[in-house]
């Protein structure tokens, strides 16, 4: 790989940042459902246990519904902050001249392609893909 100039990393890790968030909200996604999952094993006891039992069962169950709504309000908020992301990042996208480096690097960073997926809909070679974001990459301007 060649020598790639701060600035140029600079650029890639601003259009990247969607990605990672992304990816974190796949995580919470997937910790969401588990925890609904774990909530329907945990059942509150007839009331007759109830009575003569220290309530531990409900408290648990409780305990769940809260990290449930809390993680719920979390991937919320990740979901509107990664709408905005795009949305910043479609803006410097669209500032680009070229409209074959914009393509790129929508497929790229807001549509998380690969470069051999970025060919293939581009009719274009993996080189050419690759060599287009290099390009993008050395034009477009990232908000400070």
């Amino acid at each position: 790989m060649k020598y790639r100039r701060a600035a140029d990393k600079e650029k890639i890790s601003f259009l990247s940042r969607p990605a990672r968030l992304d990816r974190k909200i796949d995580l919470d996604l997937e910790r969401l459902s588990a925890l609904r999952e774990y909530a329907k094993s945990v059942r509150s006891s007839p009331l007759e246990e109830k009575v003569a039992s220290s309530g531990t069962g409900e408290a648990r169950f409780t305990d769940i519904v809260g990290k449930i709504y809390e993680l719920e309000q979390l991937i919320d908020e990740e979901t509107d902050k990664l709408v905005d992301l795009k949305s910043e990042i479609s803006e410097a996208i669209n500032s680009l001249a070229d409209y074959e480096e914009q393509t790129v690097l929508y497929f790229k960073y807001v549509f998380n392609l690969s470069f051999a997926q970025i060919a293939e809909k581009m009719l274009v070679s993996k080189s050419k893909a690759f060599t287009l974001h290099e390009s993008a990459i050395s034009h477009i301007k990232i908000p400070k």
